[in-house]
């Protein structure tokens, strides 16, 4: 909705809301893991770093077998 209001000399206070509501969805999904699965931090921490890893993995072995020459 700002995008359309503000002029672009007003660009820096649009960032300065996109980053606040990005940290605070990272915040809230942090939170919301540890709730439902009732992890403590350093658990949620070591699961997702896991999962991170996991994903890269799999992309890697996609691209191995989509771009074989």
């Amino acid at each position: 909705i700002f995008t359309n209001v503000l002029l672009v000399d007003e660009a820096a206070f649009l960032s300065i809301i996109s980053m606040v509501a990005t940290l605070l969805f990272l915040l809230m999904l942090a939170m919301g893991t540890m709730v439902i699965h009732e992890y403590g931090f350093g658990k949620f921490v070591g699961t997702s770093v896991i999962t991170v890893i996991g994903m890269a993995i799999i992309i890697f072995l996609i691209f191995m077998v989509v771009l074989r020459p």
